[in-house]
């Protein structure tokens, strides 16, 4: 079986509803997970959530079409945060979990996500072994008797203790039962899966809300909302005099703030504030930042000051819980705002993300914009392109070239990193991050410009 994956990505499999992420694939996998469990003798339980899309419920059904005929009890959860699914498996002895989402993903995709029945995402491996088994066409699986068919059964109302528990982490971080007594928030969820819970939650812990983005329809998700369209929710801040503002990615395992004074808060900056208060107060052991190779240099320079080491690992947020777990560290993230608080979860959550933050703020007694801007970011220019070969970009000898003149030239502090993405399909991404803005922008679109001439789509 080859190493590398070509159905799943870093983030599950994801492409365009109806087209990618079909019924019949949806069902395929789902059968190729029941096989899974019985193979390794998992419990023959699945917890299902989903996002909003209009697709969801149509993938969800497939997906339990195929458990439920390899014998696998599954019980759906309904629309959640992906994080609710990773939280609820261990205390449910589920063998699998499944998010159906797409993230940050326009509407008209979608995707599926395998949780262990740890909470953590399912090892590359295991979901190598099930892409073959789909790949195979499911050829040596033995379907369940009539008598040992899957059973169907709602599980909604265990979100309540998803709710509970981030309820409980807040009250326990802050040292008080509605820590955000008095401070006022902009709150966009993204018409995603935190519409309903996020709000819940935020005012029970006492928190006065401007909400947006609380109103899914099926194709709304993500659409000039939540964490990839900022502008809406500065323009709550700044014009409603709200303390900070949140804002969610579709299935909520991200997180961005935007300071009073509407600038963003990022990944980065909420990773590096936390790490600096936690050495400050003498908690931060081991004095250890992960996070990906997106992350921004500037961070290293400001951590390196306060003698922590910042671990770079490959993007995807399997790759730094994987590393935080080697290193024994209690934080780690991605700038996008997918962070992992080890001390509470063992994944990304965004509405732990923003309670972790707003407890900082709330101990600070300062605006937002004086103590969330850590560090001075380095100047960097991200872009995309539609190409065909995403994963041949580095056989090419121009592309290579041009790629190899840039390192050298924006040496030492500078770099590039060219990848294909793990969530768009057809992408490839370029990161070039140096001291001089028109270096990095100079640089950026001479391998762009090469890019689109030799293996553009």
């Amino acid at each position: 079986m080859s190493d590398e994956l070509t159905l799943f990505g870093t983030d599950g499999f994801r492409g365009e509803a109806n087209v990618i992420v079909t019924a019949e694939m949806a069902a395929k996998i789902g059968t190729a997970v029941g096989g899974w469990l019985q193979q390794e003798g998992r419990p023959l339980r699945a917890i299902i959530g989903r996002d909003t899309r209009r697709s969801g419920p149509m993938i969800e059904a497939a997906l339990t079409a195929g458990l439920a005929q390899m014998g696998v009890e599954t019980i759906s959860i309904g629309i959640a945060p992906t994080p609710a699914v990773s939280f609820l498996c261990p205390r449910y002895e589920a063998g699998v979990g499944i998010i159906v989402s797409a993230s940050h993903n326009k509407a008209t995709d979608n995707g599926i996500k395998l949780i262990g029945p740890d909470g953590c995402k399912l090892p590359t491996q295991t979901e190598q072994t099930i892409e073959q088994t789909v790949k195979d066409e499911l050829r040596g699986l033995k379907l369940a008797t009539s008598d040992k068919i899957g059973q169907w059964k709602d599980g909604s109302a265990w979100v309540e203790s998803y709710a509970d528990y981030l309820v409980g982490a807040a009250q326990q971080i802050a040292g008080a039962e509605r820590p955000f007594e008095g401070m006022r928030l902009a709150l966009d969820c993204a018409n995603g899966a935190a519409y309903a819970i996020a709000p819940r939650v935020l005012r029970a812990l006492g928190a006065a809300l401007c909400e947006t983005g609380i109103e899914p329809n099926g194709d709304n998700i993500n659409e000039n909302c939540g964490s990839t369209h900022l502008g809406g929710l500065i323009a709550s801040v700044t014009g409603s005099g709200a303390h900070a503002g949140i804002a969610f990615d579709g299935d909520a395992d991200r997180c961005l703030l935007i300071d009073e004074r509407g600038n963003e808060v990022d990944g980065d900056r909420i990773m590096c504030w936390f790490a600096l208060h936690k050495q400050r107060n003498g908690g931060f052991k081991p004095p250890v930042v992960v996070a990906t190779i997106m992350s921004n240099g500037g961070m290293r320079e400001r951590l390196a000051e306060a003698d922590i080491q910042l671990v770079m690992t490959d993007v995807g947020d399997r790759h730094v819980v994987n590393k935080m777990r080697e290193m024994g560290a209690i934080i780690g993230g991605e700038q996008s705002g997918h962070l992992i608080f080890a001390e509470h979860s063992v994944t990304g959550d965004g509405i732990l993300t923003a309670i972790q933050a707003l407890c900082l703020l709330k101990e600070s007694g300062k605006p937002l914009s004086e103590v969330a801007h850590p560090f001075r970011p380095m100047p960097r220019k991200l872009e995309k392109y539609a190409t065909d070969r995403t994963k041949v970009w580095h056989e090419d000898a121009e592309i290579t070239e041009a790629y190899q003149q840039a390192e050298q030239a924006l040496a030492p502090k500078g770099r590039v990193n060219i990848r294909e993405s793990g969530t768009e399909r057809g992408i490839v991404r370029v990161l070039v991050e140096a001291e001089e803005a028109q270096d990095a922008t100079k640089w950026s679109d001479k391998i762009g410009r090469i890019i689109i001439d030799r293996i553009g789509a």
